[in-house]
């Protein structure tokens, strides 16, 4: 969404009168894809960041690498395996790549329910297309918790 003001500026017999009139305007993005289009994604250098006194929880940090000739676009999910039990710690609903950009660096919050222990275990980020997309995993990554 936009906005901007015009300012007019009206000179009266008795003085400068100034009025702002307010311009709305919105912008919807447009995606043209022709001719045979592919994305390649991949997850890197994974890490989690302890929680501090800026963030109140842990987070994930990554980079979603890109390339091809279209955006990548989907969801994210970061599933703790541990001790043969999985939780889900956290997600991104609908993050882009967007073209001609070939990276992104991501940091993911991570609710840690209470009384799960992550040491020992590993977390498993996967990068989906949307369902309406048809779904498919387009990049997979797993680190490994001290």
């Amino acid at each position: 969404a936009g906005l901007g003001a015009e300012v007019q500026i009206v000179a009266a017999a008795v003085g400068v009168n100034i009025q702002l009139v307010p311009i709305f305007g919105i912008t919807i993005p447009v995606i043209i894809r022709h001719g045979k289009t592919k994305a390649n994604v991949t997850l890197n250098n994974l890490s989690i960041l302890p929680a501090d006194k800026d963030n109140k929880v842990p987070r994930l940090k990554f980079t979603i690498g890109r390339d091809g000739n279209r955006s990548a676009y989907g969801n994210l999910t970061a599933t703790l395996n541990a001790g043969g039990a999985k939780t889900v710690l956290g997600q991104i609903m609908r993050l882009a790549v967007y073209t001609p950009n070939t990276s992104r660096t991501v940091m993911m919050p991570l609710r840690v329910p209470s009384g799960v222990n992550m040491s020992g275990g590993s977390i498993r980020l996967t990068y989906n297309e949307l369902q309406d997309a048809g779904g498919k995993v387009m990049g997979e990554a797993e680190l490994k918790v001290p």
